[in-house]
Protein backbone atom coordinates (compact mmCIF):
# COMPACT_ATOMS: atom_id res chain seq x y z
CA UNK A 1 0.00 0.00 0.00
CA UNK A 2 2.15 3.04 -0.99
CA UNK A 3 -0.80 5.81 -0.21
CA UNK A 4 0.91 9.03 1.42
CA UNK A 5 -1.01 8.66 4.30
CA UNK A 6 -0.13 4.80 4.93
CA UNK A 7 4.02 6.16 3.53
CA UNK A 8 3.63 9.11 6.62
CA UNK A 9 2.72 6.51 8.80
CA UNK A 10 5.68 4.18 8.02
CA UNK A 11 8.22 7.07 8.07
CA UNK A 12 6.96 8.17 11.38
CA UNK A 13 7.52 4.78 12.45
CA UNK A 14 10.96 4.48 11.04
CA UNK A 15 12.00 7.74 12.66
CA UNK A 16 10.90 7.03 16.00
CA UNK A 17 12.09 3.54 16.36
CA UNK A 18 15.82 3.13 17.26
CA UNK A 19 16.55 6.46 18.09
CA UNK A 20 17.24 7.21 21.73
CA UNK A 21 14.44 5.23 22.63
CA UNK A 22 16.27 2.39 24.51
CA UNK A 23 19.61 4.58 25.59
CA UNK A 24 16.40 7.33 26.89
CA UNK A 25 14.64 4.14 28.98
CA UNK A 26 18.47 3.30 29.93
CA UNK A 27 19.43 6.33 31.03
CA UNK A 28 16.04 6.91 33.55
CA UNK A 29 16.07 2.90 35.00
CA UNK A 30 20.19 4.08 35.48
CA UNK A 31 19.41 7.60 38.11
CA UNK A 32 16.84 4.70 39.77
CA UNK A 33 18.96 2.32 40.42
CA UNK A 34 21.74 4.41 41.88
CA UNK A 35 19.13 6.98 43.57
CA UNK A 36 18.43 3.92 46.18
CA UNK A 37 20.85 1.86 47.77
CA UNK A 38 18.19 -0.86 48.58
CA UNK A 39 17.72 -1.32 44.77
CA UNK A 40 21.36 -0.41 43.52
CA UNK A 41 22.41 -3.93 46.33
CA UNK A 42 19.82 -5.98 45.36
CA UNK A 43 20.02 -5.86 42.26
CA UNK A 44 23.68 -6.32 42.17
CA UNK A 45 23.26 -9.21 44.28
CA UNK A 46 20.74 -10.77 41.70
CA UNK A 47 23.62 -9.92 38.99
CA UNK A 48 26.25 -11.97 40.90
CA UNK A 49 24.56 -15.01 40.43
CA UNK A 50 24.56 -15.01 36.79
CA UNK A 51 27.93 -12.74 36.23
CA UNK A 52 30.66 -14.23 39.06
CA UNK A 53 33.22 -12.56 36.83
CA UNK A 54 32.69 -9.06 35.61
CA UNK A 55 35.25 -9.21 33.04
CA UNK A 56 32.97 -11.79 31.09
CA UNK A 57 29.60 -10.57 29.00
CA UNK A 58 27.04 -12.51 30.80
CA UNK A 59 24.93 -14.97 28.79
CA UNK A 60 21.45 -13.40 27.89
CA UNK A 61 19.22 -16.35 28.48
CA UNK A 62 20.26 -16.03 32.14
CA UNK A 63 19.64 -12.51 32.11
CA UNK A 64 16.09 -13.15 30.68
CA UNK A 65 15.82 -15.07 33.96
CA UNK A 66 16.03 -12.62 36.61
CA UNK A 67 13.23 -11.66 37.89
CA UNK A 68 14.55 -8.09 39.54
CA UNK A 69 16.38 -6.92 36.70
CA UNK A 70 13.79 -7.73 34.33
CA UNK A 71 10.90 -5.73 36.87
CA UNK A 72 13.26 -3.06 37.26
CA UNK A 73 13.08 -2.81 33.15
CA UNK A 74 9.28 -3.12 33.38
CA UNK A 75 9.12 -0.84 35.66
CA UNK A 76 11.43 1.63 33.72
CA UNK A 77 9.11 1.29 30.79
CA UNK A 78 6.20 1.41 32.38
CA UNK A 79 7.16 5.21 33.19
CA UNK A 80 9.86 6.30 30.73
CA UNK A 81 8.63 4.93 27.63
CA UNK A 82 10.79 6.48 24.74
CA UNK A 83 7.77 6.71 21.98
CA UNK A 84 5.48 9.17 23.45
CA UNK A 85 3.87 10.15 20.37
CA UNK A 86 -0.21 9.51 20.17
CA UNK A 87 -0.79 6.14 18.29
CA UNK A 88 -3.63 6.20 16.17
CA UNK A 89 -6.06 2.99 15.73
CA UNK A 90 -9.49 2.09 14.15
CA UNK A 91 -11.45 -0.81 13.90
CA UNK A 92 -12.93 -0.56 10.55
CA UNK A 93 -15.77 -3.32 10.83
CA UNK A 94 -16.22 -4.37 14.53
CA UNK A 95 -17.68 -2.27 17.83
CA UNK A 96 -15.33 -2.41 19.98
CA UNK A 97 -15.72 -3.08 23.67
CA UNK A 98 -13.93 -1.51 26.10
CA UNK A 99 -13.97 -2.99 30.38
CA UNK A 100 -13.22 -0.89 32.56
CA UNK A 101 -12.18 -2.09 35.77
CA UNK A 102 -14.92 -1.17 37.68
CA UNK A 103 -16.57 -3.84 35.85
CA UNK A 104 -18.19 -1.03 33.33
CA UNK A 105 -18.14 -1.21 29.68
CA UNK A 106 -17.57 1.36 26.91
CA UNK A 107 -19.17 0.54 23.34
CA UNK A 108 -16.77 2.54 20.22
CA UNK A 109 -18.71 2.01 17.29
CA UNK A 110 -16.84 0.56 14.27
CA UNK A 111 -14.95 3.50 12.56
CA UNK A 112 -14.32 5.78 15.18
CA UNK A 113 -10.27 6.70 15.09
CA UNK A 114 -9.10 6.01 18.93
CA UNK A 115 -5.81 7.88 19.87
CA UNK A 116 -3.81 6.80 23.48
CA UNK A 117 -0.13 7.13 24.49
CA UNK A 118 1.95 5.09 26.81
CA UNK A 119 2.86 8.12 29.21
CA UNK A 120 -0.89 8.40 29.58
CA UNK A 121 -2.20 4.64 30.12
CA UNK A 122 1.55 3.48 31.42
CA UNK A 123 0.46 5.76 34.79
CA UNK A 124 -3.10 5.94 34.91
CA UNK A 125 -3.85 5.05 38.38
CA UNK A 126 -6.95 3.23 37.94
CA UNK A 127 -4.42 0.73 36.02
CA UNK A 128 -1.16 1.01 38.50
CA UNK A 129 -1.76 1.49 42.26
CA UNK A 130 0.59 4.52 43.56
CA UNK A 131 1.12 5.10 39.35
CA UNK A 132 3.54 7.88 39.72
CA UNK A 133 5.88 6.19 42.47
CA UNK A 134 9.01 3.94 40.56
CA UNK A 135 8.33 0.51 42.45
CA UNK A 136 9.77 -2.79 40.31
CA UNK A 137 8.16 -5.12 42.81
CA UNK A 138 4.52 -4.29 41.35
CA UNK A 139 5.51 -6.62 38.90
CA UNK A 140 6.65 -9.40 41.38
CA UNK A 141 3.56 -9.13 42.60
CA UNK A 142 1.01 -9.39 39.91
CA UNK A 143 3.05 -10.51 36.82
CA UNK A 144 -0.45 -9.96 35.29
CA UNK A 145 0.49 -6.31 35.14
CA UNK A 146 2.43 -6.99 32.09
CA UNK A 147 -0.84 -7.08 30.02
CA UNK A 148 -1.64 -3.14 30.92
CA UNK A 149 2.11 -2.30 28.99
CA UNK A 150 1.66 -0.05 25.89
CA UNK A 151 5.21 1.00 25.86
CA UNK A 152 5.48 -1.16 22.41
CA UNK A 153 2.25 -0.71 21.41
CA UNK A 154 0.31 -4.17 20.85
CA UNK A 155 -1.58 -5.80 17.72
CA UNK A 156 0.08 -6.02 14.37
CA UNK A 157 1.60 -2.55 15.01
CA UNK A 158 3.74 -3.53 18.03
CA UNK A 159 7.22 -2.54 17.80
CA UNK A 160 9.56 -4.81 15.53
CA UNK A 161 12.14 -4.56 18.02
CA UNK A 162 10.52 -5.57 21.54
CA UNK A 163 13.05 -8.37 21.51
CA UNK A 164 16.13 -6.09 20.80
CA UNK A 165 15.21 -3.33 23.37
CA UNK A 166 14.80 -5.92 25.91
CA UNK A 167 17.91 -7.52 25.80
CA UNK A 168 20.28 -4.08 25.42
CA UNK A 169 18.21 -2.90 28.29
CA UNK A 170 18.90 -6.27 30.52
Amino acid sequence: EKSTPRLIDEAMVLTIAGTDTTASTLSALTFHVLNDVTIFNRLRTELETVMPDANQFPDPVKLSSLPFLNALIEEALRLYPSATHRQDRVAPNDDLIFSHPDGKQTIIPAGTIIGMTAPLLNRHPDWYEDAEKFHPDRYLEDPKLLRRHLTFSKGGRQCLGINLAYQELQ
